[in-house]
């Protein structure tokens, strides 16, 4: 069902026809705004319940997607957004466009995340170093990253609980 739902709406079309493909996307549209009121509806919403929606949202995507989650300081989302569009194994980030689209928020604190397409939600070194420079970089402007997130055909791994980011490394 994941994938038929990260397929393209022509390729439905073609296989399911035209109908039962539109009706398809209406499911996938209502669905999507269930979990996005979940996410948007109280503060400190739980890691699983972003992960839960970036997992239908981005998932099984065929490419990287990288969004983004700007909180204020109660923990209420302000806004989140899809932030970057790469390939099967990529995706370009500026680091700095993401804090400063935060302070344009007036956010405390952000979460970022994105897809692996392989499938496997293990982040790569790249990944980390990543993460490390947006913790670096929010600490400068008095905001905290609150995790990074890798989602990946159902699965999810949180570089923060996992303890990826040493205390080492925040304290730079």
């Amino acid at each position: 069902m994941n994938d038929a739902l990260a397929a393209a709406s022509g390729r439905l079309a073609n296989v399911i026809g035209d109908e039962p493909a539109r009706r398809l996307r209406e499911f996938q549209n209502l669905a999507e705004a269930v979990l996005a009121e979940r996410v948007a509806a109280r503060p400190w919403v739980s890691i699983e319940q972003i992960a839960e929606f970036l997992n239908f949202k981005i998932g099984y995507s065929p490419v990287e997607l990288f969004y983004a989650f700007y909180f204020d300081p109660g923990g209420c989302l302000i806004d989140s957004e899809s932030v970057a569009q790469g390939t099967a194994n990529s995706t370009q980030v500026s680091a700095r466009d993401l804090i400063v689209r935060a302070v344009e928020f007036g956010s405390s604190s952000l979460l970022v995340a994105h897809n692996h397409p392989s499938g496997v939600a293990r982040p790569s070194v790249i990944d980390l170093e990543f993460t490390s420079k947006i913790d670096r970089m929010a600490e400068d402007f008095e905001m905290r990253l609150i995790d990074h997130l890798i989602v990946a055909r159902g699965k999810a791994c949180s570089i923060r609980r996992n303890a990826l980011i040493s205390l080492e490394q925040r304290q730079r």
